[in-house]
């Protein structure tokens, strides 16, 4: 894909800001200037960038007709925050929101027609995005969705759900002296590196550099067993 497919945008969120590549939609020879294009806003899963296949999604919706938004959340991949590589559920909340409020703004979109694309925990995210955001959201793809955090964290067993809560309790008391927690999550064949996910042999990162990423908790990281399942949400 060469570099004219996509540009380079930030938009803010709380005091910071999101990196994305916008990806202006292909429109047929015969339609007119006027038409605007239909719209999908593209975001990942825990710990996930956006180099992490979201351009070869965007790349197809675009040649389909489709402007597409594909981001970073605070604290990963381009975009500002520290401590890096955050997770924090609200503020990822708050990131989509800040996402639409941009997708709003671009030239040549039909801002009655934006959809949000979102995978594993992004899954999860844009099915209460949509919820909250009925008059602006009209569709929503959800792939491999976290929709429950208490049957993830059961799902992975005593020995992983203990150490899991254990990481996240010492983070949010090492919180309060300005710290963090890290724990990978995900690693080279045959290595289990993380409470997190399955074993990392089933995961492939293509950039040498995402080889080990490692995650910060916060106190939000709590949060994630009580995630409410899809059939709660209104």
């Amino acid at each position: 894909m060469s570099s004219s497919d996509f540009d380079n945008v930030r938009f803010p969120s709380g005091k910071e800001t999101c990196a994305a590549w916008l990806f202006p939609a292909h429109r047929p020879s015969h339609t007119a200037k006027s038409t605007k294009s239909p719209a999908i806003i593209l975001g990942h899963g825990l710990g996930g960038v956006k180099e992490m296949g979201l351009d070869r999604y965007s790349a197809r919706f675009q040649a389909a007709g489709y402007t597409c938004l594909a981001f970073d959340y605070r604290y990963f991949g381009g975009s500002t925050g520290s401590p890096r590589r955050l997770v924090d559920l609200n503020r990822q909340t708050e990131d989509w929101s800040a996402a639409l409020d941009y997708m709003m703004t671009v030239a040549g979109v039909d801002t009655e027609r934006i959809a949000l694309f979102g995978t594993s925990q992004g899954g999860g995210l844009v099915i209460s995005v949509a919820d909250k955001e009925k008059r602006r959201v009209k569709a929503v793809v959800s792939q491999c969705p976290l929709t429950s955090g208490i049957g993830s964290v059961m799902q992975k067993g005593p020995i992983d759900s203990v150490q899991l809560t254990s990481l996240a309790i010492a983070d949010w008391l090492y919180s309060w002296v300005g710290g963090v927690v890290h724990v990978r999550v995900a690693g080279r064949p045959n290595q289990r590196e993380s409470t997190l996910h399955p074993p990392p042999s089933t995961l492939h990162l293509p950039n040498s550099n995402l080889h080990h990423p490692t995650l910060p908790y916060s106190p939000s990281t709590l949060s994630i067993p009580r995630s409410p399942p899809q059939h709660e949400l209104n």
